[in-house]
C-alpha cells in the first residue's frame, strides 16, 4: 500500500496536478486498495473453507472407520461374555455338587478324572487400528476436545483391560502347567479327549497322589473361577463403554 501511495504522489508531483485532480486520484487509489483488500479476504475465506471441508471429510472417514471397528468389537464382546457366563455357571454347578451334604471324596475324584475341563478363556483383544492412526499422526486434533476425550478415554480403558487380562492368563497358564505335572486332567478337554473312561485311563490315574491332587484341584478351580468372574465383569464394562462411544459418535457425526 505504501508503494501505491508513493507512486500516486510521484505521478501527481510530476504532472503538477491541481488540488481537485489530486483528490480524484486519491479516491481512485483508495478504491483500488479497497478492491485488493477485498480480494485477499475472499481468497483467504475460500482457502479456509476448503481446509475446513477437507478436515470435515477426514473426520467423517475416521469416524466411519472407528464405528465399523467398534461394532465388530461389540459382537466379539457379546460372544465372549456368553462363553464366560456358561463357564461360570458350569463351575458353580461343580461347586454345588462338591458342597452337597451327600458328596464324598469319590465325588471329587470322579469330577477330577472325568469331568473337569481345564480350558482357557480368551483375553480381549479389540480393534485399535483407527485410534492408533489418529494418535500417531496427531489427527485426533480433527475432533473437538470433548469428542477426543471420549475416544481417548475409551481406548485407554481397552488397553488397560487387555494388559490386565493377558497378565492374569499368563499367571494361570504357569499355575496350570505346574498342576499338569502331577494331575493328568488335561485329557478331559472337550476339544480333543485322548482317552475315554476305561482301564487305560484308570491305569494312568493309578499313580497319582489323589490327596495332593484334590488340594491342587481346589486351588486351580478357584483361580480359574476367579479369572472367569473377573473377566466377565471387565468385559461387561467394556461392552457398556463400547456402546456409549458408538452412541456418542453417531450422535455427533451422523
Amino acid at each position: 500500500m505504501i508503494k501505491i501511495f508513493r507512486k500516486i504522489r510521484q505521478k501527481l508531483l510530476s504532472q503538477g496536478l491541481s488540488a481537485g485532480k489530486t483528490s480524484q486520484y486519491l479516491k481512485y487509489a483508495i478504491g483500488e486498495i479497497f478492491l485488493v483488500v477485498i480480494g485477499i479476504l475472499i481468497a483467504l475465506s475460500i482457502n479456509n473453507w476448503n481446509e475446513q471441508r477437507k478436515q470435515t471429510k477426514a473426520r467423517q472417514l475416521f469416524t466411519e472407520s472407528m464405528l465399523l471397528e467398534l461394532k465388530k468389537d461389540s459382537t466379539f464382546l457379546v460372544d465372549i461374555i456368553n462363553e464366560l457366563e456358561k463357564s461360570v455357571a458350569m463351575r458353580q454347578d461343580l461347586k454345588n455338587r462338591i458342597n452337597n451334604p451327600l458328596a464324598t471324596l469319590d465325588t471329587i475324584d470322579h469330577i477330577l478324572k472325568y469331568e473337569y475341563n481345564p480350558g482357557f478363556v480368551k483375553a480381549v483383544h479389540l480393534n485399535k487400528n483407527t485410534f492408533s492412526t489418529l494418535s500417531t499422526s496427531s489427527q485426533i486434533a480433527l475432533f473437538k476436545n470433548t469428542d477426543a476425550d471420549h475416544i481417548q478415554t475409551y481406548y485407554q480403558l481397552v488397553l488397560k483391560m487387555e494388559n490386565f487380562q493377558e497378565g492374569q492368563l499368563n499367571f494361570y497358564r504357569d499355575t496350570f502347567s505346574k498342576f499338569l505335572e502331577k494331575v493328568p486332567s488335561a485329557d478331559n478337554m472337550e476339544a480333543y479327549p485322548l482317552l475315554e473312561p476305561g482301564k487305560l485311563k484308570d491305569q494312568i490315574w493309578a499313580g497319582v497322589d489323589m490327596q495332593a491332587a484334590r488340594l491342587q484341584f481346589g486351588g486351580i478351580t478357584t483361580l480359574q473361577n476367579h479369572i472367569f468372574i473377573t473377566f466377565l465383569r471387565m468385559d461387561n464394562e467394556l461392552l457398556e463403554a463400547n456402546q456409549k462411544l458408538i452412541h456418542h459418535l453417531k450422535g455427533n457425526f451422523p
